[in-house]
């Protein structure tokens, strides 16, 4: 279980692979809800998690692993309290076993997944 420090000021991050509306409407949502709790919001737009052989993968996501190197900061940081997945597009080209290995890797934060289990 997380430890939350009383008096600490939380930190949400999100991690999404594009701004597209459907993502935006979620980014606001949580924008929203932040400001009202007094949380600090930090959003991540890399890329799509992609599998080692990246077989069948769509030209414009080819360079999405130097994009991800953004999360990699974030699990290095320790600044983050809890995170958002919008995993619909994030884990669209992997496996569920292979997201939830990429999800293992924040172990213990509390995590959220939009879009996929």
């Amino acid at each position: 279980m997380h430890n939350f420090k009383k008096g600490k000021r939380l930190t949400i991050g999100l991690f999404t692979d594009v701004l597209y509306e459907y993502h935006n409407c979620i980014i606001n949502g949580v924008i929203d809800e932040c400001k009202k709790q007094d949380i600090n919001f930090i959003c991540l737009t890399g890329g799509s998690l992609l599998p080692e052989d990246k077989k069948d993968i769509p030209i414009n996501h080819q360079y999405d692993n130097q994009k991800n190197i953004l999360y990699e900061l974030i699990k290095r940081e320790k600044k983050i309290d809890a995170l958002l997945f919008i995993s619909a597009g994030l884990a669209a080209y992997i496996n569920i076993d292979i997201f939830t290995q990429f999800c293992k890797k924040f172990f213990p934060l509390p995590m959220v997944s939009i879009g996929r289990d």
